[in-house]
């Protein structure tokens, strides 16, 4: 097994795994339509299952034909395997939810919860102010970067834009707020209140994950108190500008949901 694949196979499926949830909720704040949701769906399911092949394959070395094997074990005796049979089963309710939003709510925030309780939280056990405060933290995150990318998939120039645009800077607003309350308290905490003790590569993760989701924040501040009262004008080039800069916002975001994976599973002893 390859550095690479041990260091970045189990985050990068993760990363994967949020965008796909992060989607999903921003299709429910935005009304998106139960077939386009059915297709973030899709998506989700093929990443919780490369998450879970990935990681049971790292946390037993398995061989191809051990594998059946393996995950048999990883599903039944773990913590890990039982997270994941949680969220196998929010990832069915979002299949069979269809039009029933309040059940695709459910599904989706249960999905959030199994996510957080794999995480660093869940070393604190289950239903613990812990693991409350990480299922803020990453529904702020889903919220936050989910509408960015949603919304950037729109083309400016069409009808409604203005509302969306206004509705995505507000809803990214107050995520960025239960981020980043939300953040801090998880830092103190995994740190044991002495972040600069830290392992060196829990800290450059740290580091490089706040210096993108920094130049995330100025993008959309850029966007809000310079660009958004002209897309509410109807300007035609304020609404260019606000969705360029939308766009790179968006894809710091991902990167920000990439290294936030890959601190996920670095230790901060």
């Amino acid at each position: 097994m390859t550095a690479f694949w041990s260091d970045w196979s189990v985050p990068l499926c993760a990363a994967w795994l949020d965008a796909g949830i992060a989607l999903y909720v921003a299709g429910l704040l935005f009304g998106t339509s139960a077939a386009r949701r059915a297709g973030i769906a899709g998506l989700i399911g093929a990443a919780l299952a490369g998450y879970i092949a990935v990681s049971t394959t790292v946390m037993t070395d398995a061989t191809p034909a051990d594998f059946p094997n393996a995950l048999s074990l990883v599903l039944r005796q773990t913590h890990f395997g039982a997270m994941q049979l949680v969220a196998l089963t929010a990832w069915i309710c979002l299949l069979l939810g269809g039009r029933q939003r309040m059940l695709a709510w459910l599904a989706a925030l249960t999905l959030v919860a199994a996510r957080a309780a794999t995480g660093h939280a869940a070393d604190a056990g289950v239903l613990t102010p812990a693991l409350i405060a990480h299922v803020l933290h990453l529904s702020g995150m889903a919220i936050w970067a989910g509408t960015v990318w949603l919304a950037g998939l729109a083309n400016a120039e069409d009808p409604g834009t203005e509302m969306l645009a206004q509705q995505v800077s507000t809803l990214a607003t107050w995520a960025l707020g239960l981020i980043v309350l939300t953040g801090l308290w998880n830092l103190e905490r995994v740190t044991h209140g002495a972040p600069t003790r830290a392992s060196p590569d829990y800290l450059r993760w740290l580091w490089a994950k706040g210096a993108l989701i920094a130049g995330a924040v100025g993008l959309g501040a850029l966007n809000r108190w310079r660009y958004l009262p002209g897309v509410m004008r109807r300007d035609p080039q304020a609404k260019r500008y606000f969705w360029r800069i939308l766009r790179v916002e968006g894809l710091l975001l991902a990167a920000v949901v990439i290294v936030a994976a890959r601190l996920a599973v670095t230790m901060a002893d």
